[in-house]
């Protein structure tokens, strides 16, 4: 089964170097994907095709890794899904169409939607997850070395895992922002987004956010190094507009806390077939916490009664929703 599969996979890599993504792969929640094996179909299905590519693979990173994780986050979003309402998969076709058919019947706000699931992964092809490899079997050489010193019992090593580099440089907070616009609008077609209101399911696990999970999804915030005042990058890759301006943490006091404006606007601003945004964002690398974006105008119509009903945070392009990020930390 898929626990058994992944574990067996992550102990050979742990002994040698680093994956990120196997490491983004939550073995609990494969334990819970193995238990509907048999009852399900499309979980099957899922669970099979991550087997079929894991037994081609070796230790060393490959480009299907990246498959195993889309289909694993795809089982994984149609089970959170299925806890709460009515879903379906929508069968394929010669051309393109959304993944799920979520549906809500009682209550006082019931909805009929789509939903197209994507994950987004690091910059720069397959190059980073390379480096991050590299890295790993560096760190593990370190560690051994310092083990066979006279005297050592314990021996560290640093690997560095870097998603968003690109020509050995990080990226500003406006880069940042639109690193994830083009990422999205790269996967999206419109033909997947035609049968019916349709949102835009994204899971960023492989990517790290630079704030606090919710307060990347507000127009600003203050970060708590510096008390510096930031933009939030998510609620700008669904919102921003060309020439805003942006507002980047700053190492210390008196520093320039302006980035550069804008190139591109946001996913909401210029794809009026998407209807909404929801983004599988992670506390601690552990916790999946689902934040949903919608249009104010939209905020009586079914997409938002979805996206208020299933997710841990939301927000519009007016900011209605900024206040709750203080709430929130009681």
């Amino acid at each position: 089964m898929l626990y058994e599969k992944v574990l067996k996979r992550k102990q050979d890599v742990s002994g040698i170097t680093i994956n990120p993504i196997l490491d983004a792969i939550n073995i609990e929640e494969c334990q819970t994907l193995d238990t509907f094996y048999g009852s399900d179909a499309f979980i099957k299905d899922k669970i099979d095709k991550c087997i079929g590519v894991l037994d081609k693979l070796g230790i060393d990173f490959h480009p299907e890794y990246r498959t195993v994780y889309e289909e694993y986050s795809e089982a994984i979003t149609y089970w959170e899904l299925k806890k709460k309402y009515d879903v379906t998969r929508v069968p394929e076709a010669g051309t393109p169409t959304p993944d799920f058919h979520v549906k809500l019947t009682t209550g006082k706000y019931p909805f009929d939607i789509y939903a197209e699931v994507k994950t987004l992964s690091f910059l720069d092809g397959n190059l980073n997850y390379k480096e991050a490899e590299k890295s790993g079997v560096q760190a593990k050489i370190s560690s051994e070395e310092q083990l066979k010193r006279e005297g050592a019992t314990i021996g560290f090593g640093e690997a560095i895992i870097s998603p968003f580099l690109k020509n050995n440089k990080l990226p500003t907070t406006t880069e940042l922002i639109e690193i994830y616009i083009r990422k999205i609008e790269n996967n999206i077609k419109e033909g997947q987004f035609d049968k019916g209101d349709t949102i835009l399911m994204i899971d960023i696990k492989q990517l790290l956010l630079q704030s606090y999970w919710d307060e990347s999804a507000i127009a600003i915030y203050q970060e708590g190094f510096t008390k510096s005042m930031v933009s939030g990058v998510l609620w700008n890759m669904a919102f921003g507009k060309e020439n805003n301006l942006i507002y980047k943490p700053i190492d210390f006091e008196g520093k320039p806390n302006i980035d550069s404006p804008l190139t591109k606007n946001g996913i909401l601003v210029d794809y009026p077939f998407v209807k909404g945004i929801v983004v599988a964002a992670y506390k601690n690398f552990q916790e999946r916490k689902y934040i949903g974006f919608f249009r104010h105008e939209d905020h009586q119509k079914q997409i938002a009664h979805f996206i208020t009903d299933f997710c841990e945070f939301y927000n519009d392009d007016l900011n209605t929703n900024a206040f709750r990020i203080l709430q929130n930390r009681k």
